[in-house]
């Protein structure tokens, strides 16, 4: 199948001034095309009652939607079914869309099978009676809806719609049945792709997490082989990572281990001057990385205070660390340090790994900020020789560098499917054979 761009001023119609769609497609409305119920209110109040017989329904609510495809259902509720079978109207089927519409307003799940879910309050049931499912599945989660939403939201922002309104929608949907499949078909395949990444990512991080906290407790030790090789103890379980041309190996029942010790912050890190830049000053489009108190790195400035390698606290709200080693900006109300002494790619990893022990740190009514002696009197423990800091510090850069590249193909994939979705939904392109 190939994607063609087909819309031009000869090939649309105008609905009114603001609206134009492509003259193969229709526009109703969702009452028009589907059937739209929900629970009502006398029957959760007088007949809803749940269960823990795990041989029952699944009610859904929208924090259970991720998204067409998806649910997370590590909190939920059940019903029998004979009160299933009774709330008939409300009781989901094969095809049934799943919409909220009240807090998570916006999210679509398409649902798979029959006699497993059930809806539950401030959730509408959508049953496509005109229209593929999985086209108004992904139609309901476009642009051109979420202006709808923002139209009718009767929560001031917050999110709140009406069933009587959301029949109201309208939904726009080529004339052509299989041209409505092959664009579900489509998008359903790329968020597919940015699911199967959203996982490998989770699993990674786990990943991470495990070894991070064994490499900086010692229980993990790293010491360099005979060949030169990064080795590491753990249990009878091999894992090899290409690192610098290297190989990292697990080896066992190592018995030239060398020493660590339990210091204090006070005893090796140094305090940069603080800067002069208020966080007012930031831009999008500046030479040098602007560091905050965001746990995200997304502004910019035209001049930087430091170049050397450095370690940057968040001082207000919740407690953050970034690592650099070149030239950046920072706000006047960061915390720059370093150390001579220790390895500062290490102390980034211990840091950032111990953010809850760095938030004990953070005191005040209100918006809490950073207590720096108490910050300094905090006790860490680390390897007494540098080079196997270094080497800790190695093996979590590799594994850190591991997820982080896919987390920017993530926001590859994720953009992507958005850019699917605006031009197949909207008509400008459609799918060909």
């Amino acid at each position: 199948m190939k994607i063609i761009k087909v819309k031009n001023k000869k090939n649309i119609k105008y609905l009114n001034k603001n609206l134009e769609i492509p003259l193969n497609f229709k526009n109703n409305k969702l009452k028009d095309i589907s059937n739209v119920t929900r629970l009502a209110g006398y029957e959760y109040t007088n007949l809803w009652e749940t269960t823990n017989n795990l041989d029952s329904i699944i009610s859904l609510r929208g924090r259970n939607i991720l998204n067409v495809n998806s649910l997370n259902l590590d909190e939920y509720d059940r019903i029998s079914h004979e009160l299933s079978n009774k709330l008939i109207r409300s009781k989901l089927f094969k095809n049934d869309l799943v919409f909220p519409c009240v807090g998570t307003v916006g999210k679509v799940y398409l649902v798979k099978e029959n006699n497993k879910y059930h809806i539950n309050q401030n959730i509408a049931k959508i049953t496509p009676t005109k229209i593929n499912p999985l086209y108004l599945s992904y139609f309901m989660i476009s642009k051109k809806v979420k202006q709808q939403i923002s139209f009718y939201d009767q929560g001031a922002g917050r999110g709140n719609i009406l069933v009587g309104d959301l029949r109201e929608f309208n939904i726009f949907y080529p004339n052509d049945i299989n041209q409505q499949e092959k664009i579900a078909q489509v998008l359903s395949q790329q968020e597919e792709q940015v699911n199967n990444i959203q996982k490998l990512i989770e699993k990674l991080e786990k990943r991470n997490q495990y070894y991070a906290e064994r490499l900086l407790s010692g229980e993990l030790r790293v010491r360099e082989g005979e060949e030169g090789n990064i080795e590491f103890y753990e249990n009878d379980s091999k894992i090899t990572f290409e690192l610098n041309k290297k190989t990292i190996k697990n080896c066992f029942n190592n018995k030239n281990i060398e020493t660590w010790q339990i210091s204090k912050f006070k005893d090796f890190i140094k305090e940069r001057e603080k800067s002069k830049i208020s966080v007012k000053e930031a831009t999008n489009t500046g030479e040098y990385p602007f560091f905050n108190c965001s746990s995200s790195l997304t502004y910019t400035h035209n001049t930087f205070n430091y170049k050397e390698e450095s370690l940057i606290l968040s001082t207000g709200g919740l407690p953050s660390v970034h690592y650099y080693n070149k030239p950046f900006a920072n706000s006047s109300d960061t915390y720059v340090v370093y150390s001579e002494k220790v390895d500062n790619k290490y102390l980034y990893y211990y840091l950032k790994h111990n953010l809850k022990r760095l938030e004990s740190c953070f005191q005040g009514s209100g918006l809490k900020h950073l207590n720096k002696k108490l910050f300094k009197l905090e006790k860490l423990y680390l390897p007494l020789k540098i080079k196997e800091q270094k080497r800790i510090a190695k093996v979590l850069d590799k594994l850190n560098n591991e997820s982080n590249n896919l987390k920017l193909l993530l926001e590859k994939e994720q953009k992507r499917f958005e850019w699917l979705s605006d031009a197949l939904l909207s008509g400008e392109y459609q799918i060909v054979d």
